[in-house]
């Protein structure tokens, strides 16, 4: 019998009530797009608690101990002889085989696809979440005030002690490399703006040695486990792409430098992305969504006249055949038809209501 394998078996998963997310795992087979630190560990742990210790085999193909091959060779009898009803493989390898076995848990921090098995993308927290574990004796505005400054990681937000020191140490580990940390850094001061990836490698190779080759894998890598974002404008794919981050306040920890409208912007993004919305942007539209012709505006804090004439910039040239308008805000809320255009002027929190 594989000592691999049995040692795993032996050795159950941590005991863990987890909050409840927006993305479970009930009976049926299921592959879990997972961007790093997201909590999809803590969301399998949880799950499994519904179960005895002898009914599951949990594997994480990204433990250093684990050979692969081995377990290739070996995991089909290992189940058979322990009639083992639940497998679950954390960081799954597409080379590995898949047995027979009632469930099929699988994870991974790439786009894969596992023919038969149903499909799900958890994110970190987005602002639902947030609120249903965080807080709850606050307005709704503070809330997102402090939602907005707080990681979206579920490790670093429910960290008591120094988040930043933990933050920056999570990083460290997931970009081992100085000159990774030296991109991460110069990308994260372009958030939320239209940015040419060539320029960012000038700006970093006029400062530090890399090579191109180097430079564009790392951004291709980073880009494939949605660390970042590189949003196209609609109808032109080839043209400036803009950067949002999948931890919105990463800016923050990372550097001195604060930028709050910029960070509501991509906090909005992420409120789409994390909906599975076909997103772009446009002239004068942050986003637009063309499978529901809806353009959405970020101005968190403009008054309403100064909002109006925005606004009426976009109906002007409606030439996305637009049906609705959202303009998310901080403060104001109204409905106004412009010609002949349906707009509604929300604060935040009740615009993600409408999602």
């Amino acid at each position: 019998m594989n000592e691999i394998l049995e040692y795993f078996y032996e050795f159950p998963v941590p005991k863990w009530k987890f909050f409840n997310r927006k993305i479970s795992i009930d009976e049926k087979s299921i592959l879990l797009i997972s961007p790093k630190m997201s909590g999809v560990s803590c969301l399998i742990y949880d799950y499994l608690t519904n179960f005895d210790s002898k009914r599951y085999l949990y594997l994480n193909l990204s433990d250093l101990r684990i050979d692969k091959k081995e377990i290739q060779n070996n995991l089909e009898q290992f189940i058979f002889e322990k009639k083992i009803k639940i497998l679950i493989l954390e960081n799954y390898d597409t080379t590995i085989s898949l047995p027979k076995v009632s469930q099929i848990i699988l994870t991974s921090n790439k786009e894969i696809s596992v023919r038969g098995l149903e499909k799900k993308s958890l994110y970190p927290l987005d602002f639902e979440e947030y609120i249903s574990i965080e807080q709850k004796s606050f307005s709704i505005k503070q809330q997102f005030a402090n939602y907005s400054n707080s990681s979206t990681y579920p490790e670093i937000l429910l960290y008591k002690f120094d988040k930043i020191k933990l933050y920056q140490d999570r990083l460290k580990s997931l970009f081992d490399a100085e000159i990774e940390m030296e991109i991460i850094k110069e990308l994260a001061k372009f958030q939320s703006e239209k940015i040419s990836i060539f320029q960012i490698f000038n700006i970093l190779k006029s400062k530090h040695k890399i090579s191109k080759d180097r430079f564009y894998k790392f951004i291709n890598k980073i880009e494939d486990e949605k660390f970042i974002f590189l949003l196209s404008k609609y109808g032109s794919i080839k043209g400036a792409k803009k950067l949002y981050l999948l931890d919105f306040n990463l800016k923050n920890q990372i550097t001195f430098k604060k930028n709050f409208i910029k960070r509501f912007e991509n906090i909005l993004f992420l409120e789409l992305i994390k909906r599975e919305k076909k997103v772009f942007y446009a002239d004068n539209i942050n986003f637009f969504l063309p499978n529901e012709n809806v353009a959405i505006i970020s101005i968190p804090f403009l008054p309403i006249e100064m909002i109006n004439e925005k606004i009426k910039k976009i109906t002007k040239k409606n030439n996305l055949n637009l049906k609705k308008i959202f303009v998310v805000t901080m403060n104001e809320k109204k409905f106004l038809i412009i010609d002949n255009l349906p707009c509604h002027i929300l604060p935040f929190w009740d615009f993600v209501l409408t999602l």
